[in-house]
């Protein structure tokens, strides 16, 4: 994402969306890969229903050769299809 457009609410958006279509598709569950330091990120998924399912050490390269660790976090959809109206989408794909 661009760095004047953190913070803007985009990534919650997107993640909202997400799984606002996985249960209109009917799709059980949700993974989502994060370098383990974004914690700003890891936070906003866990606001969103995403539990760590993983950590995997050393597991990718960074743009400096360096490794980082990567963790694994799911949510299950359907679970949460009852509290899409109270992230305010739930309406979003039925109009």
């Amino acid at each position: 994402m661009a760095p004047d457009a953190r913070g803007e609410g985009i990534g919650q958006r997107l993640v909202q969306t997400a799984i606002a279509v996985a249960v209109a598709e009917n799709q059980e569950k949700l993974v989502v890969d994060v370098v383990s330091d974004q914690d700003g990120t890891i936070g906003m998924l866990q606001a969103n229903g995403f539990v760590p399912e993983a950590l995997l050490v050393d597991h990718v390269r960074d743009r400096q050769g360096q490794l980082r660790d990567l963790m694994v976090l799911s949510c299950r959809a359907r679970e949460l299809a009852g509290d899409l109206e109270l992230l305010g989408i739930g309406d979003s794909l039925s109009g």
